[in-house]
């Protein structure tokens, strides 16, 4: 198999552990920096086709493209997936559409909501007048960029007249966040590949925070979801197309059950592999083959 891994980073902690697996299991690895690629049309020799290239020289073949697509420069990395998805013949674990959907968060609550799958109680609104109804309830609220991971940006605000005052300071084209009802209770992260929970971590944030992402200072452990639980992070990331990802679920204190917080396309390795002491690259590469091979 020639794999193409796309990424931030040659020296991120998730990309050097695919590398060294996939190599090991006797394939060609091609990583693919995001800030050294561009797309190219009608180079000389190409006439009226598209190819993508490193520093100006087209990317060697590959079989199957693996995107790993976190906040850095998002717009240039699904222009690249899509770029390689118009090749029939590569495989792509994890499609342009799919990563764009689950990226922001909206679009993203929209298809789990509709497809009756819990989420928290959201809004989306940019006008200050319909963004005072959105802190209705006791509160409190946590206040989220559409788009971005690892929890940054993210705010919690205790009272209607604080949310409005973060949102008021925000310029208008720059006011693309929702409110969420905050919800208090057991946060867990399922990493859920090919249809399958691998894996599952029950998270707590730092002391004085509320974020309890691995880059936020959060703690993880080791814990096994109930079949309800896992049947509900396979169905999250079925719902957005994806073939592989991070889904961060709340069993809420107020008895409301489990609920769906996000669901990442990119989720990262290296915390939750940490905590369950476990090799999760492995299944990871092994669904990719399968993937290739169609069986």
């Amino acid at each position: 198999m020639r794999l193409g891994l796309l990424t931030q980073s040659e020296e991120l902690y998730s990309t050097r552990r695919i590398v060294d697996v996939a190599r090991d299991r006797g394939h060609r690895v091609e990583v693919l920096p995001i800030l050294r690629l561009s797309v190219v049309h009608g180079s000389p020799g190409l006439g009226s086709g598209v190819e993508v290239c490193v520093q100006g020289t087209p990317i060697a073949e590959i079989d199957v493209l693996l995107p790993r697509i976190g906040t850095f420069m998002p717009e240039l990395a699904l222009t690249v997936v899509g770029t390689i998805a118009l090749d029939p013949e590569v495989t792509i674990f994890n499609s342009a559409e799919a990563i764009e959907r689950s990226r922001n968060k909206i679009i993203a609550a929209n298809h789990l909501a509709h497809t009756g799958l819990p989420v928290p109680h959201t809004r989306y609104v940019k006008d200050l007048e319909q963004i005072d109804a959105a802190f209705d309830g006791p509160g409190p609220w946590v206040i989220k960029p559409l788009s971005g991971a690892q929890g940054r940006g993210v705010m919690r605000v205790d009272s209607p007249e604080s949310g409005h005052s973060v949102l008021e300071g925000l310029p208008l084209h720059n006011r693309d966040v929702i409110v969420q009802e905050y919800l208090a209770g057991g946060e867990r992260r399922a990493l859920v590949v090919d249809g399958e929970v691998v894996a599952a971590v029950e998270r707590t944030a730092a002391p004085g925070r509320f974020r309890a992402n691995h880059h936020q200072g959060g703690a993880s452990r080791a814990i096994e979801l109930s079949a309800d639980e896992r049947e509900l992070a396979v169905a999250a990331v079925r719902t957005l197309g994806l073939d592989w990802g991070g889904v961060d679920l709340i069993d809420t204190d107020s008895g409301g059950g489990v609920r769906i917080l996000e669901v990442n396309s990119s989720p990262g390795l290296e915390g939750i592999e940490a905590a369950t002491s476990s090799d999760l690259t492995t299944p990871l590469v092994a669904a990719i083959e399968r993937r290739l091979t169609g069986e």
